[in-house]
């Protein structure tokens, strides 16, 4: 879905900070759909397992610090999240958030997915 941005990039960490400005915080046209953000999800788990501590870095830096931010990502963020993938990365959230801002983000995903259907473990 992103294979032309991910080709022309100029490193991992442009590509993330151009993924979500473009995709996440819809600086385009049309809106971002589910198969996006799951596009999304899929890359960056992708990078968060590599070998390369580079692609490692963009992806916890440019996506998943980030997730807490964006309105609409957060609403269904346990649809993309198993909760044993989200409380995992849990401190990760933290960066842009107070410690109640935290406390609450952490409650509201895991309300949610015992609500509905969580997303599958990424292992």
């Amino acid at each position: 879905m992103f294979r032309d941005r991910v080709d022309n990039a100029e490193d991992v960490g442009m590509l993330w900070n151009e993924l979500w400005d473009c995709e996440v915080e819809g600086i385009r046209d049309e809106p971002l759909t589910e198969e996006a953000i799951s596009s999304l999800f899929g890359y960056a788990s992708w990078c968060l397992l590599s070998d390369d501590e580079k692609c490692q870095n963009a992806a916890i830096i440019s996506f998943y610090e980030m997730l807490p931010t964006n309105a609409r990502v957060r609403t269904n963020l346990h649809s993309h999240l198993s909760v044993k993938d989200f409380l995992g990365l849990k401190e990760l959230f933290e960066y842009h958030l107070s410690k109640e801002e935290h406390v609450k983000f952490i409650e509201e995903f895991l309300g949610k997915a015992s609500q509905g259907k969580e997303a599958p473990a990424s292992d």
